[in-house]
């Protein structure tokens, strides 16, 4: 019963430092949604539920972010009108599924070209989506009918980038500051133009104005500000205050892999190749594979980019790095204007996969990371969602062949230099937890010796090594290697909730597994198991009230675990609760119980419980 405990908790998930903009993304088109409606419809039903569940190599043949191996959807129950194709999007928004959404709008679109509300609708699910060819298609319908969208004007400007009509990005950044979420957006595409124009005073103009709205408004953390600004330096050539604005970066703390890249890039690039590679190598997570960059750099030093390729830097950057909820949330059809300028942009299509994978979009996901060749800086990365996708999916065993056939061909290839010790760590963590999932305790053993045996502090490895050993009987390495994981980190959660259950769960040390399990508790009070934890402990202790307060919540917090409704199923019956008990034992059978949990259970609703 242990293990069922910790199962959630220490999965791919877990460990992966992956960035998930999914529900900001279901949250901006809700709200645009809502707010495109007109006061008739205002209150009904078209946005997407934010809690609900959700989840291209680009090439010269499929129009960007279209996906044509999928069909459209079929409209049987529906109409084969506006309406009917209308209800149905609605319908799939609040299901949100976006794509099915999109598609539908396509049809709705076909057929009416005039309605306001339907074309707004349409646009925004169209963008949310990426699909940014019917999005541009729906703002030039809107355009005709004098339809104002502020971020209607968006597609046309990637459009009026690559064909360097510099005036028109004025005018559609103009267009798009209409919304302030946009305004530090709209000046940067401006000094962007200006600049292309040799326009160097209206540049700092618009510089100036994107700090100052930045500032006033928050939308902006510092390091993205200073980013923003070393771009134009290095652009216009001031390479003593770009390299200046580096120097400063690389002092700050960077909360994500990218401005790690991105601030050491522009190090290199000014000859600090020292600090350069310590900041790779001592900062840069053990996700990215920093030994690669190095070398990669060593071979062909960074250059200055194209201006195109700076432009769908900050277009990818604003929106991935906003505190504004608005411009956060369309992160992916942004990313997809960054796709359309550089479309070898490996960033942007990881950010996009993990985008397409989160809205369920699994194809669509899969052809971003299969842009990543194994030379990418990024390729590490795609390995690793790769690596969660078939975690999502039960996929253990290809999982774990997955990481052996990377670590082969890490190992043999020497231009990417010597793996570190924290990135070796990891994949023999990951492979121990695949193999563990297939109750392979046995292989797992061997890959979390390894990983503690290189990096000795690592309380994760020591945890899940602990798991194994106590699900395998190994009782005294399992209450060893629990304790070292305590020593490492005294607050995890995961650790003191697995511990204190499995004491808890023997009758045994009940003193200590309250005391962990109540810590676990505070440290998580949302968490339903951590709550059953703390009932089941009371009820070994005999304190059947307490206990089944605690059971109580733990089956509010998570309403579908079988050996919660169980574990409350039996202290209803200790306090004399007996037709309560019978129906959680019987929802617990419903819920779902392993055969012999079913066997003791069934018997439970026969006879009842002794005290």
């Amino acid at each position: 019963m242990a293990g069922q405990r910790a199962g959630w908790e220490t999965n791919v998930a877990a460990i992966f430092a992956r960035y998930r903009p999914a529900r900001i993304c279901l949250l901006a088109i809700a709200i645009l949604v809502s707010s495109c409606a007109t006061k008739d419809t205002r209150n009904q039903d078209y946005t997407i539920s934010v809690g609900g569940s959700g989840r291209p190599a680009i090439n010269q043949e499929t129009p960007l972010g279209l996906d044509p191996q999928t069909p459209a959807p079929q409209l049987s129950v529906f109409d084969t009108g506006v309406t009917g194709a209308f209800l149905a999007a609605r319908q799939a928004l609040f299901q949100n599924d976006i794509e099915a959404a999109s598609r539908f709008f396509s049809i709705s679109t076909q057929q009416d070209k005039t309605s306001a509300e339907l074309l707004e609708r349409s646009f925004i699910t169209h963008y949310q989506n990426g699909d940014l060819e019917q999005a541009l298609h729906v703002a030039r319908l809107m355009e005709r009918q004098n339809i104002a969208l502020p971020l209607a004007a968006e597609p046309g400007i990637a459009d009026a980038i690559k064909a360097k009509d510099w005036q028109a990005v004025i005018v559609l950044s103009s267009k798009i500051a209409e919304h302030q979420a946009n305004l530090g957006l709209s000046n940067l595409l401006q000094a962007y133009a200006h600049f292309a124009q040799d326009s160097p005073e209206q540049m700092y103009q618009s510089l100036h104005a994107f700090e100052q709205v930045s500032q006033d408004l928050a939308l902006q953390d510092e390091i993205f500000i200073q980013l923003q600004l070393a771009h134009f330096s290095r652009l216009s050539g001031q390479d003593d205050k770009a390299e200046q604005i580096y120097q400063n970066l690389s002092e700050k703390q960077m909360r994500t892999s990218y401005l790690i890249l991105r601030v050491a890039e522009g190090l290199w690039y000014y000859g600090q190749i020292k600090q350069a590679e310590q900041l790779l190598d001592t900062t840069l997570s053990p996700h990215f594979d920093s030994r690669k960059v190095i070398q990669k750099w060593k071979k062909t030093p960074p250059t200055l980019p194209p201006l195109n390729e700076f432009i769908a830097s900050t277009l990818l950057e604003l929106s991935w790095f906003s505190k504004e909820t608005l411009s956060a949330g369309f992160l992916l059809p942004r990313t997809q204007l960054a796709l359309s300028l550089w479309p070898d942009f490996d960033a942007a299509h990881y950010v996009s996969a993990v985008s397409f994978q989160a809205l369920g979009q699994n194809k669509r996901a899969q052809r971003h990371l299969d842009t990543i060749d194994s030379e990418s800086l990024w390729y590490q990365q795609r390995l690793l969602l790769e690596l969660d996708g078939m975690q999502e999916n039960g996929n253990y065993h290809r999982a774990a062949e997955h990481i052996q056939t990377y670590q082969d061909k890490r190992l043999q290839t020497q231009s990417w230099g010597k793996q570190r010790d924290s990135e070796q760590a990891l994949f023999l963590n990951l492979a121990g937890n695949f193999h563990r999932y297939q109750n392979n305790c046995a292989e797992a053993i061997i890959s979390y010796l390894e990983a503690v045996r290189i990096i000795s502090d690592d309380f994760v490895s020591w945890r899940n090594l602990a798991i194994c050993y106590e699900q395998t009987d190994k009782i005294e390495q399992a209450e060893d290697a629990f304790a070292q994981a305590l020593i490492l980190n005294p607050e995890d959660p995961v650790t003191l909730n697995y511990l204190g259950y499995w004491w808890a769960d023997e009758g045994r040390n009940l003193d200590k597994a309250i005391t962990h399990i109540q810590k676990a508790v505070a440290l998580r009070p949302r968490s339903g198991y951590y709550a059953d934890s703390l009932g089941w402990v009371y009820y070994k202790l005999g304190q059947f009230e307490k206990a089944v307060t605690w059971l109580e919540k733990a089956i509010q917090l998570a309403p579908t675990d079988g050996i919660i409704a169980d574990h409350l199923g039996d202290a209803y019956w200790q306090v004399g609760r007996h037709t309560e008990a019978h129906f959680k034992w019987n929802h617990a059978l419903e819920l779902g119980l392993t055969e012999d949990e079913k066997a003791m259970t069934t018997q439970k609703i026969k006879h009842g419980l002794s005290r």
